[in-house]
């Protein structure tokens, strides 16, 4: 088990201290993309933050189904090339 990263990050203007497993400059750049997401909702609308957080997440969600089923379509593509089977273009 590796040693816990304790850090201060700033995500919507107020202060998070995360504390996790992962590499330091990851968790890092998850909190600056996070910040990043909740501002862009908070500088189109007039939501109190609570809600900016909630509408971002649903944000980085969809983008997060959607790359995984765009990795699901290069598997199969892969798979069926692997075993010579023809692959169909979208």
């Amino acid at each position: 088990m590796m040693p816990a990263n304790t850090m201060t990050v700033r995500i919507g203007g107020r202060e998070y201290t995360l504390s996790t497993e992962q590499n330091e400059e990851l968790a890092l750049r998850i909190a600056a993309y996070v910040d990043r997401k909740v501002n862009e909702v908070s500088l189109h609308t007039a939501m109190n933050p609570e809600i900016a957080a909630v509408v971002a997440a649903l944000s980085i969600a969809e983008e997060l189904f959607k790359a995984q089923e765009a990795n699901d379509i290069l598997r199969n593509r892969l798979y069926q090339a692997a075993n010579g089977e023809e692959t169909e273009l979208p």
